[in-house]
């Protein structure tokens, strides 16, 4: 089903299965007002909405006389601009209409027991918003903060790492969607119908006294897809940028995180893990040399690595990877290659390369992060991270 609103900040709360349209109208200095048409779509959403979103917004456009500028916005990618529209309030919700289409069998989706749970994550008041999450104490972390609804009580959870952005936006979302009165819960404060709500205590990524702050994270992609490996950054990054044919390198200054996917050919693998080893060794950031790689495999992500994705979907991954399984049969033909080996491997050669530096040797590093020349092999940026 499609949606169109000029409805205000508070009611533009979006459910994650339909599109949405929202027309932006603003007045300037010329005699025609300016307009921007965003159709927003949702994670769930299926190609026919995508499409019937599309449509309407032309539609819209027609109708305008051709004045509005269209911006598809996909979920998870919103741009500054739209985020601004709600203010530091947008709330992306589990749920929503069937789709109207007869060659679909489905029906309304909407929470019917009164318990919800909300991540909000962010660096700054203009990209930290809330995503509903699966309601178990599994989903916490101690980084950000969660809005808990329950019938009567509406608490927020803030995570000792949180920022202020993100306390100031749980504030914001609670005062939007509160049942009953809204309390306010530091992590390790929490009374005991906190975690009944949530099925009861569970472990999730818990910051340990004296441990340095991971930083903000980065996303990058690891591919040999044009027959030279690169790494290339992927900015503002969501869950849905995790490619299923490559490796991904996360890099939380504290940690780094390989996650192959299933498609990964060797090769891939085996550069994936030579340049984790000499992003970590040769970054001139003040991380420690033996900062821990933790290889991830597609489908079987665990709690220290989702905790970095704002609303993860479990069963995205799992679909994902069961697509694969039943379309794609050409890694057969690839020698199956042990990861904890390449990595051990790679281990040996930092010790080596250590004992000659002992030695008086070259050992052919440099300080700065890993890149690639023109002609496909590394290259080494220097600089601040």
């Amino acid at each position: 089903m499609l949606f169109f609103t000029r409805t205000t900040r508070r009611e533009l709360r979006r459910y994650d299965a339909p599109p949405w349209i929202y027309i932006c109208v603003w007045a300037t200095l010329t005699p025609q007002p300016q307009y921007i048409i965003y159709f927003w779509q949702g994670r769930d959403s299926s190609t026919d909405e995508k499409g019937a979103s599309a449509l309407l917004a032309k539609e819209l456009d027609d109708q305008l006389g051709d004045r509005p500028v269209q911006v598809r916005v996909v979920q998870g990618k919103e741009p500054a601009h739209f985020r601004a529209i709600f203010g530091g309030t947008m709330i992306v919700r589990a749920g929503g209409k069937a789709s109207g289409f007869k060659n679909r069998e489905e029906s309304d989706s909407f929470d019917v027991d009164g318990t919800e749970l909300y991540h909000i994550k962010g660096t700054n008041a203009s990209n930290t918003y809330g995503v509903a999450v699966t309601e178990s104490a599994a989903s916490l972390n101690s980084g950000d903060c969660f809005v808990l609804l329950t019938p009567g009580k509406t608490q927020i959870w803030q995570g000792s790492g949180s920022n202020d952005a993100e306390k100031e936006t749980a504030s914001k979302i609670a005062e939007i969607i509160k049942v009953g009165d809204v309390a306010t819960v530091s992590e390790g404060g929490e009374g005991e119908d906190f975690w009944t709500a949530l099925g009861g205590k569970a472990d999730y990524p818990q910051a340990r006294p004296g441990e340095p702050e991971p930083a903000d994270p980065r996303l990058f992609q690891c591919t040999n897809l044009t027959g030279a490996f690169a790494i290339e950054e992927i900015m503002n990054f969501a869950q849905e940028d995790l490619i299923d044919d490559d490796v991904m390198l996360l890099d939380c200054y504290t940690t780094v995180f390989l996650w192959v996917g299933s498609g990964a050919n060797a090769q891939e693998k085996k550069d994936a893990i030579k340049s984790s080893q000499q992003f970590v060794t040769t970054s001139n950031d003040g991380r420690d040399a033996d900062t821990p790689i933790m290889i991830i495999k597609a489908g079987r992500e665990n709690a220290l690595f989702t905790q970095h994705f704002l609303g993860w979907d479990a069963e995205m991954g799992e679909k994902v990877s069961r697509e694969r399984l039943t379309c794609d049969v050409s890694e057969s033909v690839i020698p199956p290659i042990s990861l904890t080996e390449l990595l051990a491997e790679q281990v040996c050669r930092s010790v080596q390369v250590a004992a000659r530096r002992h030695e008086g040797q070259p050992e052919g590093g440099h300080g700065g992060r890993v890149g690639r020349r023109a002609d496909g092999h590394h290259r080494v940026h220097r600089g601040p991270r």
